[in-house]
Protein backbone atom coordinates (compact mmCIF):
# COMPACT_ATOMS: atom_id res chain seq x y z
CA UNK A 1 0.00 0.00 0.00
CA UNK A 2 1.20 3.55 -0.67
CA UNK A 3 2.19 5.96 2.08
CA UNK A 4 -0.76 7.89 3.55
CA UNK A 5 -0.25 11.52 4.49
CA UNK A 6 -2.03 13.26 7.37
CA UNK A 7 -5.04 15.40 6.56
CA UNK A 8 -4.77 19.08 7.56
CA UNK A 9 -8.49 19.83 7.21
CA UNK A 10 -10.60 20.46 10.32
CA UNK A 11 -7.59 20.67 12.61
CA UNK A 12 -5.46 23.11 14.56
CA UNK A 13 -2.34 21.16 13.57
CA UNK A 14 0.07 23.28 11.55
CA UNK A 15 3.33 21.30 11.68
CA UNK A 16 4.12 17.63 12.23
CA UNK A 17 7.72 16.46 12.58
CA UNK A 18 8.89 12.86 12.79
CA UNK A 19 12.62 12.70 13.38
CA UNK A 20 14.38 9.53 14.37
CA UNK A 21 17.06 6.90 14.16
CA UNK A 22 16.46 3.94 11.89
CA UNK A 23 17.50 0.48 12.95
CA UNK A 24 18.51 -0.81 9.51
CA UNK A 25 20.18 -4.21 9.39
CA UNK A 26 20.23 -4.57 5.59
CA UNK A 27 23.58 -3.09 4.48
CA UNK A 28 22.42 -2.47 0.93
CA UNK A 29 19.44 -0.45 2.21
CA UNK A 30 21.68 1.53 4.55
CA UNK A 31 24.07 2.26 1.68
CA UNK A 32 21.17 3.33 -0.55
CA UNK A 33 19.84 5.67 2.15
CA UNK A 34 23.20 7.44 2.47
CA UNK A 35 23.04 8.27 -1.25
CA UNK A 36 19.62 9.94 -0.98
CA UNK A 37 19.17 13.70 -1.03
CA UNK A 38 16.74 16.00 0.75
CA UNK A 39 13.33 16.12 -0.95
CA UNK A 40 10.48 18.64 -0.70
CA UNK A 41 7.05 18.44 -2.31
CA UNK A 42 3.56 19.88 -2.14
CA UNK A 43 0.48 17.71 -1.62
CA UNK A 44 -3.30 18.07 -1.41
CA UNK A 45 -5.44 16.11 0.98
CA UNK A 46 -9.18 16.74 1.53
CA UNK A 47 -8.89 19.95 -0.46
CA UNK A 48 -6.11 21.40 1.72
CA UNK A 49 -2.54 22.10 0.65
CA UNK A 50 0.34 20.71 2.65
CA UNK A 51 4.10 20.52 2.26
CA UNK A 52 6.42 17.61 3.02
CA UNK A 53 10.17 17.74 3.57
CA UNK A 54 12.24 14.56 3.93
CA UNK A 55 15.91 14.57 4.90
CA UNK A 56 17.74 11.24 5.26
CA UNK A 57 21.13 11.66 6.94
CA UNK A 58 23.86 9.62 8.54
CA UNK A 59 26.93 8.16 6.92
CA UNK A 60 27.28 5.60 9.72
CA UNK A 61 24.67 3.65 11.65
CA UNK A 62 22.29 4.60 12.96
CA UNK A 63 20.86 6.34 9.92
CA UNK A 64 18.59 9.26 10.58
CA UNK A 65 15.29 10.14 8.91
CA UNK A 66 13.74 13.58 9.35
CA UNK A 67 10.24 14.30 7.99
CA UNK A 68 8.33 17.59 8.29
CA UNK A 69 4.73 18.05 7.17
CA UNK A 70 3.32 21.56 7.24
CA UNK A 71 -0.09 23.01 6.52
CA UNK A 72 -0.22 26.02 4.21
CA UNK A 73 -1.28 28.13 7.22
CA UNK A 74 2.02 27.40 8.98
CA UNK A 75 3.83 29.83 6.69
CA UNK A 76 3.30 33.46 7.64
CA UNK A 77 4.06 34.74 4.17
CA UNK A 78 4.50 32.92 0.91
CA UNK A 79 4.83 29.12 1.20
CA UNK A 80 7.87 27.42 -0.31
CA UNK A 81 8.01 26.24 -3.91
CA UNK A 82 9.10 22.62 -3.50
CA UNK A 83 11.36 21.33 -6.27
CA UNK A 84 10.32 17.67 -6.09
CA UNK A 85 7.28 15.61 -6.97
CA UNK A 86 5.22 13.95 -4.25
CA UNK A 87 5.82 10.60 -5.95
CA UNK A 88 9.59 11.00 -5.35
CA UNK A 89 9.08 11.72 -1.66
CA UNK A 90 6.70 8.80 -1.21
CA UNK A 91 9.06 6.45 -3.09
CA UNK A 92 11.91 7.29 -0.70
CA UNK A 93 9.80 6.70 2.42
CA UNK A 94 8.15 3.57 0.98
CA UNK A 95 11.58 2.06 0.36
CA UNK A 96 11.98 2.17 4.16
CA UNK A 97 8.74 0.31 4.91
CA UNK A 98 9.13 -2.39 7.59
CA UNK A 99 12.14 -0.63 9.15
CA UNK A 100 12.01 0.16 12.86
CA UNK A 101 12.57 3.75 13.94
CA UNK A 102 12.99 5.40 17.34
CA UNK A 103 11.17 8.62 16.57
CA UNK A 104 10.92 11.96 18.30
CA UNK A 105 7.63 13.43 17.13
CA UNK A 106 6.49 17.03 17.34
CA UNK A 107 3.09 18.56 16.66
CA UNK A 108 2.60 22.33 16.54
CA UNK A 109 -0.98 23.59 16.87
CA UNK A 110 -2.39 27.12 16.47
CA UNK A 111 -5.49 28.15 18.39
CA UNK A 112 -7.13 31.42 19.42
CA UNK A 113 -5.59 32.69 22.67
CA UNK A 114 -8.96 32.59 24.45
CA UNK A 115 -9.15 28.83 23.78
CA UNK A 116 -6.06 28.09 25.84
CA UNK A 117 -6.81 25.70 28.70
CA UNK A 118 -7.14 27.28 32.13
CA UNK A 119 -3.90 25.76 33.42
CA UNK A 120 -2.00 27.73 30.74
CA UNK A 121 -4.07 30.92 30.91
CA UNK A 122 -3.46 31.10 34.66
CA UNK A 123 0.29 31.20 33.93
CA UNK A 124 -0.04 34.38 31.85
CA UNK A 125 0.81 37.10 34.31
CA UNK A 126 1.75 40.72 33.82
CA UNK A 127 3.39 43.20 36.10
CA UNK A 128 4.33 46.82 35.60
CA UNK A 129 6.60 49.23 37.41
CA UNK A 130 6.61 52.79 36.10
CA UNK A 131 6.99 52.51 32.31
CA UNK A 132 8.38 48.98 32.35
CA UNK A 133 6.12 45.96 32.08
CA UNK A 134 6.79 42.24 32.14
CA UNK A 135 4.41 39.59 30.85
CA UNK A 136 4.54 35.84 30.49
CA UNK A 137 4.23 34.99 26.80
CA UNK A 138 5.24 31.33 26.81
CA UNK A 139 6.24 28.37 28.86
CA UNK A 140 7.09 24.69 29.05
CA UNK A 141 5.43 21.86 30.93
CA UNK A 142 6.82 18.39 31.50
CA UNK A 143 4.51 15.40 31.02
CA UNK A 144 5.12 12.04 32.69
CA UNK A 145 3.55 8.64 32.12
CA UNK A 146 2.60 9.12 28.46
CA UNK A 147 4.31 9.01 25.07
CA UNK A 148 4.06 12.83 25.04
CA UNK A 149 6.82 14.14 27.29
CA UNK A 150 6.57 17.89 26.89
CA UNK A 151 4.25 20.76 26.10
CA UNK A 152 5.52 24.17 25.01
CA UNK A 153 3.25 27.14 24.47
CA UNK A 154 3.71 30.72 23.33
CA UNK A 155 1.64 33.68 22.21
CA UNK A 156 2.02 35.00 18.69
CA UNK A 157 3.06 38.59 18.06
CA UNK A 158 -0.58 39.48 17.35
CA UNK A 159 -1.42 38.40 20.93
CA UNK A 160 -4.53 36.69 19.55
CA UNK A 161 -3.03 33.37 18.47
CA UNK A 162 -1.55 30.81 20.81
CA UNK A 163 0.81 28.08 19.67
CA UNK A 164 1.05 24.75 21.45
CA UNK A 165 3.85 22.31 20.70
CA UNK A 166 3.70 18.71 21.89
CA UNK A 167 6.67 16.34 21.77
CA UNK A 168 6.62 12.57 22.05
CA UNK A 169 9.03 9.65 21.90
CA UNK A 170 7.77 6.60 20.03
CA UNK A 171 9.11 3.38 18.60
CA UNK A 172 7.40 2.54 15.31
CA UNK A 173 7.65 0.53 12.16
CA UNK A 174 7.63 2.63 9.02
CA UNK A 175 4.58 1.59 7.00
CA UNK A 176 1.75 3.15 4.99
CA UNK A 177 0.16 4.70 8.11
CA UNK A 178 3.42 5.72 9.88
CA UNK A 179 2.80 9.48 9.69
CA UNK A 180 -0.96 9.21 10.23
CA UNK A 181 -0.38 7.09 13.38
CA UNK A 182 2.09 9.62 14.80
CA UNK A 183 -0.40 12.39 14.18
CA UNK A 184 -3.10 10.41 16.02
CA UNK A 185 -0.86 10.08 19.10
CA UNK A 186 -0.21 13.83 19.13
CA UNK A 187 -3.84 14.74 18.36
CA UNK A 188 -5.06 12.51 21.17
CA UNK A 189 -2.81 14.29 23.68
CA UNK A 190 -3.78 17.70 22.26
CA UNK A 191 -7.50 16.88 22.63
CA UNK A 192 -6.97 15.79 26.23
CA UNK A 193 -5.04 18.96 27.08
CA UNK A 194 -7.13 21.42 25.05
CA UNK A 195 -10.70 20.07 25.20
CA UNK A 196 -13.01 21.04 22.37
CA UNK A 197 -10.22 21.80 19.92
Amino acid sequence: MPLRLPDFSNTSLRLLTACGELQIVDRSLAKWLVSQKRLQARFRNSGRTGFIHVNPTGRRPPQHLHIDLAAREFFRKKPPKPPNKLSEVKALIQRLFHQTIEVRARGVYAIPRDHLPEFIRSAIVETQAADVSLRTTGGRLAVRGAPVYGLWWWLDEDDKTAWIELRARLKREINESYLVDIRQVLDSAFSALVPGR
